[in-house]
């Protein structure tokens, strides 16, 4: 088991502004790609019973896929503004699943979230009590995970940002469907998730759980799961897969 104590933050305030700020360092250099609708980007949002939830779940993936941004502007701070003026209600997950086209229904990362709210004993709007992010912040405009190339130009940024909500939202537990590679490609750039989180994984392995620890935040600790995409794993339901994040949490008490 890894705990790794908090040096992001420092003695400084943790705020919505200042996680802005970091978006704004972000965004600065890929500004003209916005405009051209080459990329896109969301923040980590939060549904509206998170913070009374005694189970507060920050759930993330890889990257937002198709995000669809109106940008336009003429600055980075009108990007980043539109950036945290998203519309979208996290309760909508479960009570309009088929919005635009997509259905979150259908979705093996939605599909497993439920049962995992449920074993929380969230169960009753569980969609609202979770706070969604991604570890990488930009992606291309129109569908896909962000290329080799973009994840360079990126990461740096998005493992602040990533330490930045943990100290922001103060999630009790925190659970990171994103296989080994998306978590820790350390094999391809000098810097991951893994190392600064301080949560190692385990590459090549069949099983379901490839990580775990507890992240110490500056006023609270933050117990992290690390596990397999469910579209990838044969024979394990979605029932099945959340019970065995759910012991992997318990298993770090």
């Amino acid at each position: 088991m890894a705990i790794v104590n908090s040096t992001q933050s420092g003695s400084q305030e943790v705020t919505l502004a200042g996680l802005k700020r970091q978006y704004k360092n972000l965004l600065s250099p890929l500004e003209a790609r916005f405009w051209s609708k080459e990329l896109t980007c969301a923040p980590a949002i939060e549904g509206k019973r998170y913070e009374e939830s005694h189970f507060r779940l920050m759930y993330v993936g890889r990257a937002v896929n198709g995000w669809e941004g109106n940008w336009k502007g003429n600055s980075v701070e009108d990007l980043v503004n539109q950036v945290f003026s998203y519309d979208f209600d996290m309760a909508s997950i479960e009570e309009n699943p088929n919005q635009n086209g997509y259905n979150f229904n259908k979705s093996p990362f939605w599909q497993l979230c439920k049962p995992l709210m449920k074993l929380a004993g969230e169960e009753k709007n569980w969609s609202d009590r979770v706070l969604w992010s991604n570890l990488y912040k930009v992606a291309p405009y129109e569908t896909g995970n962000p290329s080799n190339k973009l994840i360079k130009e990126t990461i740096d940024y998005c493992v602040q940002i990533l330490i930045y909500e943990l100290e922001l939202y103060k999630p009790s537990h925190a659970v990171f469907v994103t296989d080994d590679w998306w978590f820790d490609p350390a094999d391809t750039f000098k810097v991951s998730f893994s190392k600064e989180l301080g949560i190692p994984v385990e590459h090549k392995i069949e099983s379901v759980i490839i990580g775990k620890g507890i992240y110490q935040s500056s006023d609270g600790g933050t117990k992290i799961i690390v596990t397999k995409r469910p579209e990838g794993l044969k024979g394990v339901s979605r029932e099945e897969h959340a019970k065995l994040i759910f012991e992997a949490f318990a298993s770090l008490e």
